[in-house]
């Protein structure tokens, strides 16, 4: 099934304005083959895919009651599953977009007139969402946020190489923020799954699977 189908079964019970955001989300995807090159419809794509996510992971926020019927239990599940499901769907979109902008730009050699500048911080950005939505030093991620937000409404600063520095620390903010959270889960569940591994009899190749996806895809496109 693909994300799009699972989502879909999380419509019972969604409320209409997350209703609204699974729609706009699920159209933007089917015609993300015919717009595949197209950075600005990726990047738009990726904005309905944040704020799809922002609304299922404040629906995880709240507990559930200890009487909770097996129903109610197993949607839950589905919804976390959901959630990592869009995870995993915008670290691909990012490789996407990362590699259209970088084709676009290569082709007139990164010209200051370049409209390519303004979709890398707001692209940036709503990435650094996707962090910050997985609960990671969430101050920081929002003030990183509200820098690359303020440079993708700035104009000119492809062509102001002030400018253009200054935002080179916002967005090497945003790198930092993603190493350090990348090496700390791999650091966290890595070495634990060895040291089990070791204790149980477990294959080295399944260790290193393991390892292989501690290992971000999120974090790896960020940073």
């Amino acid at each position: 099934r693909t994300l799009v189908d699972r989502l879909e079964e999380m419509r019972p019970s969604l409320d209409d304005s997350t209703l609204e955001q699974l729609d706009a989300f699920a159209l933007s995807v089917a015609q993300i083959p015919v717009n595949q090159y197209d950075p600005l419809y990726l990047v738009d794509c990726l904005d309905k895919a944040t704020d799809l996510r922002a609304a299922i992971c404040s629906g995880l926020e709240g507990g559930m009651r200890n009487d909770a019927p097996d129903s109610a239990i197993a949607m839950r599940q589905h919804w976390r599953l959901c959630d990592i499901g869009l995870e995993e769907f915008v670290s691909g979109l990012i490789h996407r977009i990362t590699s259209s902008l970088a084709e676009a730009g290569a082709k007139i050699n990164y010209s200051a007139d370049w409209d390519g500048w303004v979709y890398c911080p707001w692209a940036l950005a709503l990435a650094l969402q996707h962090v910050k939505l997985s609960r990671w030093q969430v101050l920081e991620c929002a003030t990183v946020v509200r820098e690359l937000e303020a440079w993708a409404a700035e104009d000119g600063f492809g062509k102001e190489p002030p400018l253009a520095l200054r935002m080179q620390a916002s967005v090497e903010r945003a790198a930092r923020l993603a190493e350090t959270c990348s090496s700390q889960v791999q650091k966290t569940m890595g070495g634990r799954a060895a040291e089990l591994a070791e204790r149980m009899g477990v294959p080295e190749e399944t260790v290193k699977a393991f390892e292989a996806d501690c290992q971000n895809p999120l974090m790896y496109e960020l940073a």
